[in-house]
């Protein structure tokens, strides 16, 4: 009965995820956990396994200490930028960041983030 559980959600999540991450460009998967809290890893490898099974290729990873803006966007270009997801959530340097200067659509696991302003905690905006 678990299996089935597993298997409706991880279908759910390919549905949900597939229509909203080209397949034809690179993307980046940043903020990778540097806590011990071994959830955030699980999380981590999740997304990694989701994007594999959607076939969205990764040409750029990073924690939020070995971030290097240009490198990613000599990597990626216009593909999208995948945040980690998690219980995370307030002032992020790399959600900070990369919401006001890269201009490719920001999504945040487990879902999409449109309306950065009605977002107060991070106040930030981007352009649409």
């Amino acid at each position: 009965m678990a299996s089935d559980f597993v298997g409706h959600y991880a279908q759910q999540l390919r549905d949900a995820f597939a229509p909203l991450i080209p397949r034809d460009r690179a993307s980046a998967l940043i903020d990778f956990p540097d806590s011990p809290n071994c959830g955030e890893h699980a999380i981590w490898l999740g997304q990694k396994r989701l994007l594999s099974e959607l076939g969205i290729p990764i040409a750029y990873e990073c924690s939020a200490q070995s971030y290097d803006r240009d490198a990613m966007a000599a990597k990626i270009r216009a593909g999208a930028i995948l945040m980690q997801g998690g219980g995370n959530l307030g002032r992020h340097p790399l959600r900070h960041e990369e919401s006001e200067e890269h201009p490719s659509e920001l999504h945040s696991h487990p879902g999409t983030i449109k309306n950065w302003n009605a977002l107060p905690m991070w106040s930030v905006g981007i352009p649409t």
